[in-house]
């Protein structure tokens, strides 16, 4: 079963995929062009970004490949021109 947890800010919704082990699905229902999403340690510092990534009107969904990190706790960032918002995320391997 994969578990994970959702976002809703007006009429978009954002579903990401937690815990995770070698990849983050991210699913959504919403319009966003040009999105930056970054994964961050405990830490603040920036480990693995993704730059003009494109989440289409509908349902779709992304594979974030985060390559080989430690077990524990992360954010994972969007941000969108005005819109930004951060998920707390586990890594489990």
């Amino acid at each position: 079963m994969v578990s994970g947890i959702q976002e809703i800010i007006g009429e978009n919704s954002i579903y990401v995929q937690n815990p995770f082990a070698e990849e983050i699905s991210v699913s959504a229902s919403v319009n966003l062009k040009e999105m930056a999403i970054q994964l961050i340690e405990l830490s603040g510092k920036v480990i693995q970004q993704w730059e003009r990534m494109s989440l289409n009107m509908g349902s779709n969904t992304q594979l974030l490949l985060t390559g080989n990190i430690s077990s524990g706790i992360y954010f994972l960032h969007f941000q969108n021109g005005s819109l930004s918002y951060t998920h707390k995320l586990i890594h489990i391997q």
